[in-house]
């Protein structure tokens, strides 16, 4: 799972990159009747959906795993944690709520604390914000750039995340985590 996000977080990164060196071989680009930005909107597209599946397929097993334990119960069930993504205004505050309480409860933690985020949550979720505003101007300018690069920041920080977590879900007695 982490190589499905991190293959294609790379490929919508390279794909932005050749074509603002205006590199994008011909070839390639007229097989499927694309040209350059065409083609960079499509590969990012392709990308993200593809590390959408992934990543909630993964975050509603790993929530799942939560059921078939005695940890305290949390608000969020396995399909709730990925809907909330879907929500308007919801979806800057409750897909972080989500994966912090599983966090927590993947940690040994108790869920309902009012104690603060691992830091490394906080990175993720705010170069996933960040990621999200680019392309709102007219036109493509050097802050999309940055923004669009807060992506690949974002899918780096989920990449850890999920390492730490799928490390922690096997202490908790599950048997068949992620099998």
């Amino acid at each position: 799972m982490a190589i499905t996000v991190a293959l294609t977080s790379a490929l919508s990164a390279i794909s932005v990159a050749v074509f603002l060196n205006d590199a994008w071989p011909e070839a390639l680009a007229g097989t499927y009747d694309f040209h350059g930005l065409e083609m960079v909107i499509f590969v990012d597209v392709a990308a993200l959906v593809i590390s959408w599946f992934a990543v909630g397929a993964w975050i509603y097993r790993a929530h799942a795993n939560l059921l078939l334990t005695d940890v305290p119960a949390i608000d969020f069930t396995p399909a709730s944690a990925i809907g909330w993504f879907a929500i308007p205004i919801a979806n800057l505050f409750k897909p972080f709520q989500a994966m912090k309480a599983l966090w927590r409860v993947s940690h040994s933690e108790d869920p309902n604390a009012d104690e603060t985020a691992p830091s490394i949550m906080w990175f993720w979720w705010i170069a996933w914000i960040a990621s999200s505003l680019g392309g709102l101007g007219n036109e493509f300018s050097s802050l999309d750039t940055v923004l669009y690069s807060c992506t690949t920041v974002s899918a780096v920080f989920l990449i850890i995340i999920i390492r730490k977590i799928t490390e922690a879900q096997p202490s908790m007695a599950i048997t068949s985590t992620f099998e």
